[in-house]
C-alpha cells in the first residue's frame, strides 16, 4: 500500500510539469503571432504614408512627415525668389562680367526635388524600402534641388566672352612676286578654351557658386613653316597652254609658269625667321616661260577652214520640197559641233532620231531594190556631203556604206548611207587640235559644210580619183496601158547602171605625191527601169515627157579649201534625173547586194574575185 503511494506522486508531478510547458509554449506563440500581427499593421500603415519620410532634408529643410503639396509649396517659398536675385562674377583678362542667374533663365527643379524626397523607401523590393526607412530615420539623408537653366544663353555668354578676347593667331605665309619668293614669319594669338569654360560655367550655375569664376587665356603659336612643304608649294613644272571639249563647248586651259628654287636657301630663310632676326625673307627664283601660250592657243583655234563642200537640192516639187525640209533639219542638228582630237563623230547620235514630231517628212528613198517615198528621204545627202568635206580635210573615216544604188549629188564611190539604228557615218578628229564643223543652207538651195580647224601642214592637198569596173546595165521592165496612147511611153522609175567603183586618195606634200592608196570600193547594184507603155489605138503619138523628172536638174557638187583638189569629172558633170532626190534610209539597202553581211561587204584589199563572188550571190537584186 506504502508502495503504491509512493508511485503515484512522482506522475502527479511529471503531469504538472508537461501542463505548464505547454502553457508557456502556446503563450509564446501568442505572443510571436500578436507582435507579427502589430509589425505588419504598423509595416502597412508606414509603407502607404502619404508623406515624406523621417529623417530626410532637401538643402536645409527638413521634409519629414510633409505631404508633397507641403513640401513643394515650402521650397518655392523658401528658394525661387532667393535664386532670382543670384549672380554670377566671370573675370577674363582683368574684365569682370556680371552675370545675373535670371538672364540665363536660371530655376529650380522643385519638382524633381519633391518627387526625389517622396520616392525614398518607395522604390525596390519590401526589405530594400524598410531599409531606406530606416537608413534616413537613423542616419539622415540629404538632397539638393536641381538647378534648370538655359544651355543656349549659356553658350552664348561664352562665346561672347572668346570674341572679346580672342586674338587671331597668324601663320606664316608665302606669295610669289615676279621671280622673287617672299616668306613672312606669322604671330602668336589668345583664346579661351570654350568647351572648358563652358563646362565651368554650367558647374556654377549648377552648385549655385556665386564665387568669381575665372576664365585662363591661352596662347596660340603659328605652326612652325615647313620647309619641304613650302618647297613643293612654290615649285612647278612649265605646263602649255592647252584646251579641252565638254559637251560641245570649248575651255582654254591657261598655260603655267614653269618655277625653280633652292631648297637650302628656302631652309636658310625659315630659320632666320624663327630666330626672330626679322619678320620677312626674299628668296631668289627661276622661272620657265612655257612653249604655248594662251594666246597662242587663240590664235590657232579654228584659224584654217580644211575643206568647204557644197552640194545642191531642188524645191520644185512637192517631194523636193519634203526633201530640202529634211535636209535643213538634219544639218541643222550638225551645225555647230566641236570636236576635241581623236573624238568621233557619228551621224545617227548627233542628228538623232528620224520623226514626224522632229519635222520630218516623206521624200523619195532607195527601199527594197525600188524608189519609194518614206520618212526623212534626202537626209542622205546631208551625211555624203559631210563626208566628202571630210575625206579632203584628210581625217579618218570610222564608218561609212555606200547606198544600194547610185546617186549623182556627189561623185560615184563617194556617197554615204545612214539609217537610225544600224547604219551610221563615223568619223574621227585625227588632228591635234578641235575641229568645228559649220553647215548652212544657202538662198540658191545650196548644203554647205564647212570644216574648221588647224592646218599644222600647209602645202597638203588632197585628190581624189575613181575606177568603174564590173559594169552591170540596167533592164527594163514594160508595163502595158490601155489609157494611154499606143506608141506613148512614160518612165517611171528611171533605170541605172550597175557596177563597182573604186575610190583612190592621193596624198601630196608641196606638190610632190607621198601616198597613194584604194580607199573604198563600192557595189552598186542596177536599177530597174519601170516604163508604162499605150496600147489605146489613136492616130497621133503624144509626146513622151517624165512627170517625175520634170524641173528637177541637178546642179554641180562643189567642194573648196583652196589647198585640196578634186580630180573626179564626175563631180562636175552628172545626169539630170529626179534620182538626186532619191537615197537610201534603210539598213536593209545601205550599199550592198542585198542578203551581204556587213563583215561580207568588198573592202578596198579584197581582189576582183571576191567582189565578183558577191556580186554573182543569188540574192542579188
Amino acid at each position: 500500500m506504502e508502495t503504491s503511494v509512493q508511485n503515484i506522486e512522482p506522475q502527479k508531478k511529471q503531469a504538472v510539469k508537461f501542463i505548464s510547458r505547454k502553457v508557456i509554449v502556446i503563450s509564446l506563440i501568442t505572443f510571436i503571432l500578436l507582435m507579427l500581427a502589430i509589425t505588419a499593421q504598423l509595416g502597412y500603415t508606414l509603407l502607404n504614408s502619404d508623406r515624406v519620410y523621417k529623417g530626410i532634408y532637401i538643402n536645409d529643410i527638413y521634409a519629414g512627415n510633409l505631404s508633397k503639396e507641403e513640401l513643394t509649396e515650402t521650397l518655392n517659398l523658401k528658394y525661387q525668389k532667393n535664386l532670382e536675385e543670384l549672380e554670377l562674377n566671370i573675370v577674363c583678362k582683368g574684365v569682370y562680367n556680371s552675370l545675373p542667374f535670371s538672364s540665363i533663365n536660371a530655376a529650380y527643379d522643385v519638382k524633381v526635388a519633391v518627387d526625389s524626397a517622396f520616392n525614398i523607401g518607395r522604390e525596390g523590393s519590401l526589405l530594400s524600402k524598410l531599409g531606406d526607412i530606416f537608413k534616413a530615420r537613423h542616419n539622415g539623408i540629404k538632397l539638393s534641388i536641381p538647378v534648370l537653366f538655359s544651355e543656349e544663353k549659356a553658350n552664348e555668354v561664352i562665346q561672347s566672352i572668346y570674341s572679346k578676347t580672342l586674338v587671331d593667331v597668324k601663320q606664316s605665309d608665302f606669295s610669289i612676286r615676279e621671280d622673287k619668293l617672299i616668306i613672312r614669319r606669322g604671330h602668336s594669338g589668345e583664346r579661351i578654351d570654350r568647351i572648358a569654360a563652358l563646362r565651368e560655367l554650367t558647374e556654377s550655375i549648377k552648385n549655385l557658386k556665386t564665387d568669381t569664376l575665372k576664365i585662363p587665356v591661352e596662347t596660340v603659336y603659328p605652326d612652325a613653316i615647313d620647309v619641304d612643304g613650302l618647297y613643293g608649294k612654290v615649285t612647278r613644272r612649265a605646263q602649255d597652254a592647252s584646251f579641252k571639249v565638254e559637251n560641245n563647248k570649248l575651255e582654254i586651259i591657261p598655260e603655267v609658269i614653269g618655277i625653280s628654287v633652292d631648297k637650302s636657301k628656302i631652309a636658310q630663310a625659315v630659320s632666320e625667321l624663327e630666330k626672330g632676326q626679322s619678320s620677312e625673307k626674299v628668296v631668289p627664283l627661276t622661272t620657265e616661260t612655257p612653249k604655248i601660250t594662251t594666246a597662242d592657243v587663240h590664235s590657232r583655234l579654228f584659224k584654217d577652214n580644211l575643206y568647204t563642200m557644197k552640194t545642191h537640192f531642188n524645191t520644185n516639187t512637192e517631194n523636193n520640197l519634203n526633201r530640202s525640209q529634211n535636209i535643213k533639219i538634219a544639218a541643222s542638228k550638225i551645225n555647230g559641233i566641236i570636236l576635241a582630237p581623236g573624238q568621233i563623230f557619228s551621224f545617227n547620235e548627233t542628228v538623232g532620231k528620224r520623226t514626224v514630231d522632229a519635222g520630218y517628212k516623206d521624200a523619195y528613198i532607195y527601199k527594197s531594190g525600188k524608189v519609194v517615198s518614206d520618212l526623212a528621204g534626202g537626209i542622205c545627202q546631208v551625211s555624203s556631203t559631210l563626208y566628202n568635206a571630210v575625206l579632203h580635210s584628210d581625217l579618218e573615216v570610222v564608218e561609212r556604206r555606200n547606198h544600194m544604188f547610185s546617186v549623182v549629188y556627189v561623185p560615184e564611190g563617194r556617197d554615204a548611207t545612214v539609217f537610225y539604228g544600224s547604219t551610221d557615218f563615223r568619223f574621227k578628229n585625227s588632228t591635234k587640235w578641235p575641229i568645228k564643223i559649220d553647215s548652212q543652207i544657202t538662198k540658191d538651195n545650196y548644203l554647205v559644210f564647212s570644216l574648221k580647224g588647224t592646218n599644222e601642214t600647209p602645202g597638203k592637198t588632197v585628190e581624189f580619183t575613181s575606177s568603174k569596173r564590173n559594169e552591170k546595165p540596167f533592164t527594163t521592165n514594160y508595163t502595158d496601158d490601155p489609157n494611154l496612147p499606143e506608141g506613148t511611153t512614160k518612165v517611171i522609175q528611171e533605170g541605172h547602171n550597175g557596177a563597182i567603183i573604186d575610190t583612190f586618195k592621193t596624198v601630196k606634200q608641196d606638190g610632190k605625191v607621198i601616198e597613194k592608196i584604194k580607199i573604198t570600193t563600192s557595189v552598186y547594184q542596177p536599177l530597174v527601169e519601170e516604163v508604162v507603155r499605150g496600147t489605146k489605138k489613136v492616130q497621133q503619138t503624144p509626146s513622151n515627157k517624165d512627170p517625175l523628172n520634170e524641173g528637177n536638174s541637178v546642179p554641180n557638187s562643189e567642194g573648196q579649201n583652196g589647198a585640196s583638189t578634186d580630180t573626179d569629172p564626175a563631180q562636175n558633170s552628172e545626169p539630170d534625173s529626179f534620182l538626186p532626190d532619191a537615197e537610201s534610209d534603210s539598213a536593209d539597202n545601205a550599199g550592198d547586194p542585198e542578203g551581204i553581211p556587213l563583215d561580207q561587204l568588198p573592202r578596198p584589199d579584197m581582189d576582183d574575185s571576191a567582189i565578183n563572188d558577191h556580186i554573182n550571190t543569188e540574192d542579188v537584186i
